[in-house]
């Protein structure tokens, strides 16, 4: 009888493993985007998530729920064949973050989006969500950070390369950068670091050679 049920389990335990890998691969096979970075949308624009699933069409429903677990929105939609479908949520979501969940059949294809507050709606200050540290003049990544609730960056302005010689600057960089915060309505806090080698002294030892050579210990 103990035999028995050892055998039992054993099948119970393969018969359950399939399942979760079906149910991976499934999801594996959903994907849920939007035109907005991140899944992220202001108060009272319109919210349109987009469904791609290569499996056959069928029948999925979807539920959409805040983060307290309250259901704020549910339906139906036919998903399938590899074409996206458009999902438009009308109803006006508050400020928040919001589980997108997707329901087909035994399946269950978890996904989110959110709503922050528009830029300097109000006037505590700073409206960003997060702040970041930032030194870079790709315009995507200044994009994103704007739509992700970003309203703030920190970045190093280095001495030695901005005047690598006395009297002769290079500001091409840090000029883009200012630029692109005051584009996409970002702060900039510029803080100005390092020494370059024709106004410093260094140092006559250190631990390692790198700790000679180093400009910005000088």
């Amino acid at each position: 009888m103990a035999r028995r049920s050892w055998h039992l389990l054993i099948l119970w335990f393969l018969v359950a493993g399939s399942g979760i890998c079906s149910a991976s691969a499934f999801a594996d096979r959903v994907t849920v985007s939007a035109e907005r970075v991140g899944r992220v949308f202001y108060p009272g624009e319109p919210i349109r998530l987009y469904v791609t699933a290569t499996h056959s069409r069928q029948q999925a429903s979807y539920v959409i729920s805040d983060y307290a677990g309250r259901t704020w929105q549910q339906g139906a939609m036919t998903i399938g064949g590899g074409t996206p479908v458009t999902l438009r949520i009308s109803y006006p979501f508050p400020v928040g973050w919001y589980r997108f969940r997707l329901l087909i059949g035994p399946e269950v294809v978890d996904d989110a989006f959110c709503v922050i507050p528009l830029p300097c709606e109000n006037s505590r200050g700073d409206d960003g969500l997060f702040n970041l540290q930032l030194t870079s003049t790709d315009e995507r990544q200044y994009a994103a950070a704007a739509q992700l609730g970003i309203r703030c960056f920190r970045t190093d302005v280095p001495w030695p390369p901005i005047e690598p010689a006395r009297g002769t600057f290079q500001l091409e960089s840090f000029r883009e950068q200012i630029r692109l915060c005051q584009k996409y309505g970002i702060q900039l806090m510029a803080t100005l670091g390092y020494t370059p080698p024709w106004v410093g002294v260094g140092p006559v030892d250190g631990p390692d050679d790198w700790i000679k050579v180093s400009p910005f210990v000088w």
